[in-house]
């Protein structure tokens, strides 16, 4: 068998089923060189962002109905425009946004309500 029979036949097996091929450019253009069939495509922006959107659809509604309802009566405009941070990146399944988002709200949080409770016991702290 000859050489370039051995390199197709074990690409064949190791890459069946495959739709992707990792590899240095050079390593690429040398199996091309030695007639391997191997295709490059280059997607463009708006057909990667186009098919980034359907996949975080599928999952968005399931993953919002998750997060509960913003209590208004503790919410001020700040806590709010966080939340709704919290419930896009959560939405979108961009999960370390969420979690930083999260300690954002809780941070804010805790400290409105000290400050609130500091104004309860002194109204000239504030």
């Amino acid at each position: 068998m000859s050489r370039k029979s051995k390199l197709e036949k074990t690409l064949d097996e190791d890459s069946k089923n495959a739709t992707h091929i990792v590899s240095s450019p050079d390593t690429i253009k040398k199996l091309q060189a030695k007639g391997l069939p191997i295709k490059e495509r280059f997607i463009t922006y708006e057909e990667y962002f186009e098919k980034l959107v359907a996949q975080k659809r599928k999952n968005a509604k399931p993953l919002l109905r998750q997060l509960p309802l913003l209590d208004k009566t503790i919410a001020n405009s700040v806590i709010a425009a966080i939340y709704e941070e919290v419930r896009a990146s959560f939405g979108l399944g961009i999960l370390t946004s969420t979690i930083f988002n999260s300690i954002l709200l809780l941070e804010f949080a805790m400290r409105t309500r000290v400050f609130d409770e500091r104004l309860k016991n002194d109204p000239n702290s504030g």
